[in-house]
């Protein structure tokens, strides 16, 4: 039985039934026409690994006088932007807390941080400004964004490291910057 050509029109079809819509396209996903063809589109590719804090409700982007391109991302947790291939976090800053300093636990990632007054609840986002850094971690450890996982007292609060402390101790003094 030799070959037989079914013209199937280009572009779907979503105000008909399935039977309705005969000789047509009734759905897809990630397919254009060109040519009176399908061809599949590629779908989502990743831009880089980095991951922002919170859940992203809303995007805005743009481009700046010299072609510049930006986007904006506001999650319910920070304000950052994306530019040149890095994401910037623009957050406002509340007042800092000045002499901040850190109880550690050898082999445990959880650092309790005390401040008489801290005013913090639990899901807020902190960074640290050191003068010493806290026993068992480097300042280098602390250059991210931390949220604020519990607050046992008015006094103390405690962030989650992404490395082990490598000793035990009270020590350290840092700006806390909610």
């Amino acid at each position: 039985m030799p070959l037989k050509k079914i013209p199937v029109a280009p572009g779907f079809d979503k105000q008909d039934t399935a039977s309705q819509a005969e000789g047509r396209w009734i759905d897809g996903d990630n397919v254009r026409f060109r040519y009176g063809s399908p061809e599949k589109i590629g779908g989502w590719s990743e831009i880089l690994a980095d991951t922002l804090v919170g859940a992203a409700r809303n995007q805005w982007i743009w481009a700046d006088l010299d072609g510049n391109r930006y986007a904006a991302i506001g999650t319910n947790k920070i304000l950052a932007i994306y530019f040149e291939g890095a994401f910037y976090d623009i957050t406002p800053l509340d007042t800092a807390l000045t002499s901040c300093s850190f109880s550690t636990t050898l082999g445990s990632a959880t650092v309790t941080v005390n401040k008489a007054g801290h005013g913090l609840s639990i899901g807020r986002i902190v960074r640290f400004t050191f003068g010493t850094p806290p026993t068992g971690f480097s300042a280098a450890n602390f250059t991210n964004a931390f949220e604020v996982k519990t607050t046992p007292t008015s006094g103390t609060f405690t962030i989650t490291m992404p490395v082990v402390s490598s000793a035990t101790g009270t020590s350290g003094t840092a700006t806390c910057n909610p």
